[in-house]
């Protein structure tokens, strides 16, 4: 079946309801500006409770999954949004993973797996129902991070379960976070071959977009290091002409359109070692053939009996 994509104005409507879905407290950094223009009639989703850096940091994962929600909640603010327009499901990330590693070691847990995720998907599907959007905004499917990837799927699953059910006849929008680790980041892969639109920041919403930055401490290190990356590039690409820094990088928004029918079980790449690139837990490497496509599919399959 054929697919045409809405043009932008349809997208960027502050008039319709809309709402955004995210794995971690700082996925919406890259999109303030998209946000600050949604926000009169926006509602919020984050899944994890920010807990999976912890023992990078030695830090207790309960307290410094506090401090990632505090600092989440401060951006709300920033931006405006009403406490009542958020949720956190705040299931943990370090379980999450530790899951992906025992579906592959442990195939006797796998009930109990898709038990959790099943339940995951369930509150996306019923916030999501509780005020129907028009415009529903998640991460895009991109074998980036397996967390933006599990979020991806379940909204888009719980969207075509909701078409099904004659509630949903609105857009569902892939905003990408990065592909290839942090080398190239906040893009769609060059042979993407769907629609894909852009805004360009005005100064004011790059200010809000740099005080969002400040709020975030606990990701300091990592915003030092994107920055440093992005200027990186930005000297490589002077030299055939072309101006890129974090500033340039930073200052435009990126997204696009996709079908109610997107396949959540197929690679978005050739080969698995492309996905999620130097993700692991417990030694192990993170599988989209081996665990995130697996357990999508069975989380999917849960849901087509829902009643």
């Amino acid at each position: 079946m054929s697919y045409n994509p809405p043009p932008v104005e349809a997208i960027i409507d502050p008039t319709v309801k809309n709402a955004f879905l995210y794995a971690h407290q700082d996925d919406e950094l890259q999109y303030v500006g998209l946000m600050s223009r949604l926000s009169a009639n926006t509602r919020y989703l984050w899944v994890t409770n920010g807990d999976g850096l912890a023992p990078m940091e030695n830090a207790d994962p309960e307290e410094y999954a506090q401090l990632r929600l505090d600092e989440c909640a401060k951006v709300v603010e920033l931006l405006g949004v009403p406490e009542e327009k958020v949720v956190n499901l705040k299931r943990s990330e370090i379980q999450i993973y530790n899951y992906f590693i025992d579906w592959v070691e442990f195939p006797e847990k796998r009930t109990e797996i898709t038990d959790f995720l099943e339940k995951v998907a369930r509150e996306m599907y019923e916030f999501l129902k509780a005020d129907i959007p028009q415009n529903v905004f998640v991460p895009a499917y991109q074998g980036g991070h397996p967390e933006h990837d599990l979020t991806s799927a379940f909204t888009g699953l719980a969207l075509r379960k909701l078409h099904e059910e004659g509630l949903f006849n609105g857009n569902l929008i892939h905003l990408p976070e990065y592909e290839y680790t942090i080398l190239i980041p906040m893009r769609f892969k060059p042979w993407y071959k769907g629609a894909i639109y852009s805004i360009d920041l005005t100064p004011e919403e790059v200010a809000i977009k740099e005080q969002v930055l400040d709020i975030y401490e606990s990701q300091k290190k990592l915003f030092a290091s994107f920055k440093k990356v992005m200027n990186g590039i930005g000297k490589v690409t002077r030299l055939v002409g072309k101006k890129m820094s974090w500033e340039d990088f930073g200052a435009k928004e990126t997204f696009g359109p996709i079908p109610l029918s997107f396949n959540y079980t197929k690679n978005t790449h050739l080969t698995d070692f492309e996905n999620y690139i130097n993700d692991d837990c417990r030694g192990k490497g993170i599988s989209f053939t081996k665990m995130i496509g697996p357990i999508v599919a069975s989380v999917e399959q849960r849901m087509q009996d829902w009643k």
